[in-house]
């Protein structure tokens, strides 16, 4: 038993959230190495696929791929502070949520590129009129989304203001992931003289069912990141030990939607097949032409796109000869 003039040994937690009942320190130990593994990992396979794709830094999957890194490095350089038992909050508490902002920024991205293609193949008097607002709407909550997490580093605000305004962006992300994820498959349905076997439709086949993927991943992780987060505000926490367990739920749906992007923003493969002619014009033309905003390189329309070699494209090659291009 210590002695009443020896002071308890002091416990270290993440910051951001209060302590003040049983002193979790283990708890915090597992929270912050955990999660330092899984940032790193992120940020590591963001830094690789950048690197692949630093002759396109134009396109939409090198902006988000970047913002996403970003947040993972953000949050690898505070676990690695939590670690060494920083005290000092403001520092913690500008990777944070700059770390976020980062993350969710990254998706907004892909929302306004989607938005372009909608406009682009969609001529309906509604969506001419209504979607180039939605779009400076995107750019405006993008801008306004560092601003405010800006102000909470400088005033420093409570948790639960940044748990609000967070929830309140990935509710609004999930809206439209799921509005222009479904403008753009029923715009590709509608689409009637697509080629059922050409390269093209294939290709443009593949690019929407990536297109689909990524709308659900994001609506299902937002969801998640929202829900959590608005329970957490409400949260009467009864032990630190419910405090470690918020914070690794918290965590882990902020990670669950940077490995959604990576899954679905995945990488090309060698492609080995050659491309004999192009393909005939069609009524998706504009449609395929605007989807490869989309590529990760020029030339790229889609990683698992295998064009299946049918009697008519066999024809074709020999009409047109057999030249790679």
């Amino acid at each position: 038993m210590s002695s009443p003039l020896t002071p308890a040994p002091a416990c270290y937690c993440d910051p951001s959230v209060a302590r003040g009942f049983d002193c979790h320190e283990a708890g915090c130990r597992a929270y912050a190495s955990v999660f330092f593994i899984f940032f790193l990992a992120i940020t590591v396979e963001c830094g690789r696929r950048i690197w692949y794709l630093r002759k396109n830094y134009k396109t939409a999957p090198f902006i988000s791929l970047a913002q996403l890194c970003g947040g993972g490095l953000f949050f690898t350089i505070r676990h690695i502070l939590l670690l060494a038992k920083v005290q000092e909050k403001t520092t913690l508490g500008f990777f944070l949520l700059f770390a976020i902002a980062f993350i969710i920024s990254s998706y907004l991205w892909i929302l306004i590129v989607w938005c372009n293609i909608i406009i682009q193949v969609n001529y309906s008097k509604s969506v001419q009129r209504v979607l180039p607002l939605v779009r400076y709407l995107i750019v405006f909550l993008n801008i306004a989304l560092f601003i405010g997490f800006t102000i909470g580093v400088a005033i420093y605000w409570n948790w639960k203001a940044t748990n609000i305004w967070i929830a309140i962006y990935v509710f609004i992300e999930a809206l439209l992931f799921f509005s222009f994820g479904y403008t753009i498959w029923k715009d590709y349905k509608d689409i009637g003289n697509i080629s059922a076997n050409g390269k093209m439709a294939e290709q443009t086949y593949k690019k929407v069912k990536k297109i689909t993927k990524l709308s659900a991943w994001a609506i299902v992780s937002s969801i998640l990141v929202a829900v959590f987060l608005w329970i957490g505000s409400m949260w009467t926490f009864k032990s630190d030990g419910e405090k470690v367990l918020y914070l690794f739920i918290q965590r882990l749906t902020l990670v669950l939607m940077m490995i959604a992007m990576l899954v679905c923003l995945n990488l090309p493969k060698s492609d080995t097949t050659d491309a004999n002619g192009n393909p005939s014009p069609t009524g998706s033309s504009k449609f395929t032409e605007k989807m490869k905003d989309l590529a990760f390189s020029k030339g790229d329309d889609d990683e698992d796109c295998v064009p299946v070699e049918t009697s008519s494209s066999v024809e074709n090659s020999k009409v047109s000869g057999s030249s790679n291009t």
